[in-house]
């Protein structure tokens, strides 16, 4: 399992991974298409793309997220069994919490000029 912080901008192409990935909305959204499916993500909603499944994202600067990158074995589920009717899932207040423990513990390891 592996987390990236990135900001997105602008359109992106259509892409895919040999790995799932949440994609989580820490401030801003984003327009993002997953399999055919679009929505507009924001931090009360996050986006399930598993292995293999095509995506593309529209987003402003001003937005940022946090993306787990995992595997099916990481997941302990399959996700075309689980998620294949859910692609879009709301956001608990424990998930808010997780994402926010991230965000702290990065800034940790961040180099202090």
């Amino acid at each position: 399992m592996h987390l990236d912080f990135i900001r997105y901008s602008g359109a992106r192409p259509e892409e895919f991974h040999s790995h799932a990935q949440i994609v989580l909305a820490m401030e801003g959204g984003m327009e993002i298409e997953v399999g055919g499916r679009a929505e507009t993500l924001h931090t009360e909603q996050c986006a399930f793309v598993p292995a293999g499944v095509i995506h593309s994202q529209l987003a402003d600067g001003k937005s940022r997220f946090l993306v787990v990158n995992c595997t099916e074995a990481e997941l302990g589920f399959s996700p075309a069994d689980c998620l294949a009717e859910q692609v879009f899932l709301p956001v608990t207040a424990s998930a808010k919490q997780l994402i926010g423990f991230a965000e702290a513990a990065r800034r940790e390891e961040a180099p202090v000029d």
